[in-house]
C-alpha cells in the first residue's frame, strides 16, 4: 500500500534559504522535516518528483489528431457512399474497442479508445454531414442520388 507523506524540504546555501514542499511516495522519513545542506543532494533528492509525465501529452494530441482526421473522411465518405457506409465506421470502432480492451499498456489502450469513440461519433456525424448537404452547406455528387 503506498503512503503519501507531505514534507518540507529545506535547502540552505550561503545566501539562499528556500522551503519547497514535496509529495514523496513511499517515504520512510523520521518527522516532518528533512533538511539539506548541500545543493546537489537537494536536486537529487527532489529529481523524482520533477521527472515530468507525457502520456497526457501524447493522449491528448492523438486525440486532437484522432478528431482532425475522422472530419474530412467522414466529408468524403459521406460524398462518394452516402449514409450507406455507417456499418464500416461500426466495425472499426468495435475493432478498436476490442484492441482497447486487450491492450495491456495505459496509452496504446487510450488512444485506440479515443479512436473508438471518435469512430461512432463518426457514424453520428455521416447522417448530420446528409442533412449539411441537403441543406446546400456541402457539395452533392452528382453521380449519386443524396438518399
Amino acid at each position: 500500500m503506498r503512503r503519501v507523506t507531505r514534507i518540507r524540504c529545506a535547502v540552505f546555501q550561503p545566501r539562499l534559504s528556500c522551503i519547497l514542499r514535496l509529495v514523496i511516495i513511499n517515504a520512510n522519513l523520521v518527522g516532518n522535516y528533512c533538511v539539506i545542506l548541500q545543493p546537489e543532494f537537494a536536486e537529487r533528492f527532489c529529481a523524482k518528483s520533477k521527472k515530468m509525465n507525457f502520456s497526457g501529452i501524447v493522449i491528448g494530441i492523438s486525440a486532437f489528431l484522432c478528431i482532425g482526421i475522422f472530419h474530412p473522411i467522414v466529408i468524403k465518405a459521406e460524398y462518394y457512399f452516402g449514409t450507406r457506409c455507417w456499418w464500416v465506421f461500426l466495425l472499426f470502432a468495435l475493432c478498436c474497442v476490442a484492441g482497447s480492451l486487450f491492450t495491456a499498456a495505459t496509452v496504446p489502450s487510450t488512444i485506440l479508445g479515443v479512436i473508438a469513440f471518435s469512430s461512432l461519433w463518426s457514424i453520428l456525424e455521416l447522417f448530420k454531414q446528409r442533412k449539411r448537404v441537403e441543406k446546400g452547406w456541402f457539395p452533392k455528387d452528382p453521380k449519386r442520388d443524396c438518399k
